[in-house]
């Protein structure tokens, strides 16, 4: 078992798994619709952009913030902070969230939009939530916003597996399990199987977007995407790495693709290990159910 120090905490490889198997258990139909408050304001205009890592949310989150409507907020842990500070004021106990209040779904509410709002200089018509593994947390974005969207990244699976154990990230629960190949495969499968049964037990209203597609495609799933988001296109999207050269540093492996025009050269990279590492075998369900 690898741990690593991190912060002065040890990180176990493990917990994620954990946080997983409760999920699958606890964000039922039956509890979600103990927990729902349909009287809650409309969160038609706040989208959640999720997805593994390394599948193309950064790509994404660049092009959408060139337009004039979207504010993009980028790998802050707001909500996932929320949640924590509610769980530990309820002994870290799950199933505290049945019995939570609409008073108590309010603040939680109310402080997260205060929050958010402070990373922006200019308010305007759609929030983007950009947080990849919050893709593990849609049960509890369920309870607090019924009403938000989803935003779902893909990437071929084998790409994706491929690019998350050859890249440096900052060591977190998550991430540790990148250290090991056998552990990547595994995190992939675990994450995309709690998103199935979401997929089944929640009502999401999700649009899935693939990356091979956006990159060969620009314009017309561009335009799909902001369909789905009640926008028109805008001419200056189709420069958004300009947007991105503007920017403060890019805190995500993906820096130097998003301030560069698209290029194909980073779909397949998994092909010339393929003998090698032959991740096809334990992704076969995803590589179906994606269409790969």
């Amino acid at each position: 078992q690898i741990r690593e120090e991190l912060n002065g905490k040890r990180t176990d490889e493990n917990e994620i798994f954990r946080t997983i198997s409760k999920y699958k258990i606890f964000f039922n139909k039956q509890n979600i619709k103990k927990i729902i408050n349909n009287n809650l304001n409309d969160d038609s205009n706040l989208f959640f952009l999720v997805g593994f890592p390394r599948s193309g949310t950064t790509l994404l989150d660049t092009i959408l913030r060139t337009h004039t409507q979207i504010n993009v907020l980028e790998e802050k842990p707001i909500l996932i902070d929320l949640k924590n500070s509610f769980l530990k004021k309820n002994n870290n106990r799950l199933d505290s969230l049945l019995n939570i209040s609409e008073n108590e779904i309010n603040i939680i509410r109310e402080n997260y939009f205060t929050r958010v709002s402070k990373n922006f200089t200019s308010r305007k018509k759609i929030i983007i939530d950009k947080l990849p593994l919050s893709i593990i947390e849609l049960g509890f974005i369920k309870c607090i916003f019924p009403k938000s969207n989803i935003i779902l990244a893909l990437r071929h699976p084998c790409d994706t597996v491929f690019s998350c154990f050859s890249s440096s990230f900052t060591i977190n629960e998550a991430m540790i399990n990148f250290l090991k190949w056998d552990n990547t495969l595994k995190l992939y499968n675990e994450v995309f199987e709690l998103y199935e049964f979401y997929e089944k037990e929640l009502e999401l209203n999700c649009f899935k977007i693939k990356y091979e597609d956006l990159v060969y495609d620009f314009k017309n799933q561009t335009q799909l995407l902001l369909n789905f988001l009640n926008l028109k296109f805008q001419k200056k999207m189709t420069d958004f790495h300009l947007t991105a050269l503007k920017r403060d540093k890019i805190s995500t492996p993906s820096y130097r693709q998003v301030i560069n025009p698209l290029y194909t050269t980073s779909i397949g990279r998994w092909k010339k290990y393929k003998n090698i590492l032959n991740p096809e075998r334990k992704l076969s369900k995803w590589l179906k159910k994606f269409n790969y």
